[in-house]
């Protein structure tokens, strides 16, 4: 297959990225930040050695309303987040195994970057974690074999934010990505690069963590969500499998190739008209468009074991190439 072509506003990020590959297990260090200490040791404002959960213990402990700028921007080994960690310096999270107190979440200020690099981000008990809100003009990149777990929205991505998931896992989310609806019903201009991710849930989902308001059910809610954006998901390759639903979008405009969704079944927990959808797209009496293009006959199918492949309501759709398996309608 030829490989993907990279937006040119990822271009440069896309090299940053694979810059930042493991070698031999250990992270490479990154030069264009200094840190207020050594990676996985003590950082000012940062408790080390302490544990806020029995289930959860963890060398550095990112106590309720921290600020990036004052604890530190370089992490590892085990962290344990007890709240609300604000982003507003460049941070990443290299070979980390992160803990996330119920309903705890990040938010990554404009102009900001979160880089987490062959990390796991996990519930510390039985209750989701709210997720990662990326703002206008910042960037999330995961990458190299991370595993992203337990969130609500995992990353919700506001107006002017850009999304990089890279070889990495997304496990047992309500949403692995959210793009909401912008104030005032306005255009999401959100830039998305995944390639090579595996989207799925596995085991029990954590229940809601307090004040939690989206329902939960036994499996995922659906990959991704978006609410009127340009989606693009036509990079390279990616998995779905195993939730109620794969691709949601609302009056967006949806390009997906490369991508490969099993396993799609209802969960009655959601309120969707289509819930089971590998693909769903409502233009909601607007002018809006579905260009899907899957791997053809002789190639392996993009969708099997799914109540519906491709479901559309008031859309505009181009959809080729499919390989479809077992399915209740195409």
């Amino acid at each position: 297959m030829q490989a993907p072509t990279i937006p040119l506003k990822l271009r440069w990020l896309h090299v940053v990225v694979a810059a930042f590959m493991f070698t031999s297990g250990a992270p490479l260090l990154h030069a264009a930040h200094e840190t207020d200490g050594e990676p996985g040791g003590r950082l000012a404002g940062v408790s080390s050695g302490e544990m806020s959960s029995v289930n959860c213990p963890a060398n550095t402990v990112i106590p309720n309303g921290s600020l990036a700028s004052v604890v530190g921007t370089s992490f590892s080994g085990s962290v344990y987040i007890q709240g609300l960690f604000v982003v507003d310096d460049d941070v990443s999270f290299w070979g980390a195994h992160v803990y996330m107190e119920a309903g705890a979440q990040l938010i990554v200020e404009p102009n900001i970057w979160l880089t987490i690099i062959g990390s796991t981000f996990i519930a510390c008990d039985t209750a989701m974690w709210k997720g990662i809100t990326v703002h206008d003009g910042a960037t999330i990149s995961i990458s190299n074999t991370s595993v992203m777990e337990d969130a609500e929205h995992l990353v919700r991505a506001l107006d002017g934010a850009t999304v990089v998931f890279m070889d990495s896992q997304f496990h047992n989310n309500r949403v692995s990505l959210y793009i909401p609806p912008a104030p005032g019903n306005t255009w999401n201009s959100v830039s998305v690069y995944a390639v090579n991710n595996m989207f799925y849930s596995q085991g029990p989902m954590c229940g809601p963590y307090p004040g939690q308001a989206t329902t939960v059910g036994q499996v995922g809610f659906a990959a991704v969500e978006a609410h009127r954006t340009y989606l693009d998901l036509s990079n390279g390759y990616n998995l779905i499998h195993t939730m109620s639903n794969g691709i949601v979008a609302f009056n967006s405009n949806v390009k997906v190739e490369g991508c490969e969704i099993y396993i799609i079944q209802p969960d009655a927990a959601y309120a969707l008209p289509a819930n089971g959808s590998g693909i769903y797209a409502n233009g909601m009496n607007g002018y809006y468009y579905l260009d899907q293009k899957g791997n053809g006959m002789a190639g392996p199918p993009n969708f099997r074991n799914c109540r519906w492949g491709i479901y559309t309501e008031y859309m505009n759709v181009d959809s080729r190439d499919n390989h479809m398996m077992s399915l209740f309608g195409g």
